[in-house]
This record gives C-alpha cells, sequence and structure tokens, in this order.
C-alpha cells in the first residue's frame, strides 16, 4: 500500500528537514558547551552537579561534563531527541514539515 500523503515530494521535504536537524548538531554542541561552561563560572566546579542537575537540559550536561556525551549526535537516538535537547537550551529548530 502507498500512501497518498508521502508523496515523492513530501519525502525530499521530511529528508531535507530532518537532515537541516542533524546539520544543527555542532550549534547544540557549542550551546551546551557554553551553558555548561556559564554554569561553572557561576557555581564552580563543587555546586556544578546540583545545578546541572536542576536544569532541563541536566543529563547532557553531566555527560558532556563527564566526557561521556558523543557530539556526534549528543545522546539522542533521533529528531524529537533533538528537538527536546534544543528546546531545553532555547535554541530554535525549524519545525517539521
Amino acid at each position: 500500500m502507498r500512501d497518498p500523503e508521502l508523496t515523492h515530494g513530501h519525502a525530499e521535504a521530511i529528508a531535507a528537514w530532518a537532515a537541516g536537524l542533524r546539520g544543527q548538531i555542532p550549534a547544540l554542541a557549542a550551546a551546551l558547551q557554553s551553558t555548561l561552561d556559564a554554569m561553572r563560572a557561576e557555581v564552580g566546579d563543587e555546586g556544578f552537579g546540583r545545578a546541572a542537575a536542576a536544569h532541563p537540559a541536566g543529563g547532557a550536561l553531566l555527560r558532556l561534563a563527564a566526557g561521556k556525551l558523543s557530539l556526534s549526535h549528543l545522546g539522542c537516538a533521533g529528531p524529537q531527541d533533538l528537538i527536546r535537547l534544543a528546546g531545553q537550551l532555547g535554541v530554535d529548530t525549524a519545525p517539521a514539515p
């Protein structure tokens, strides 16, 4: 069966959107690092764990600080995870087609 909504043009739009989202990974990694650096500057190493855990992107911040976060995918399994992380960091993403 073919889904009439998944025309060739629509499939291309989804592929372009997904590629654009993947293209934002370096900017998200930079935002995450910037957040981590600012947090450490504000609360120091002793208060970092508590402050990071309270942040919406706390899990990613803690993994980044521990050197356990892949900068190639930021621990995100798919587009929804990337969109969620972007929202937690205050970074806008293109809406899905």
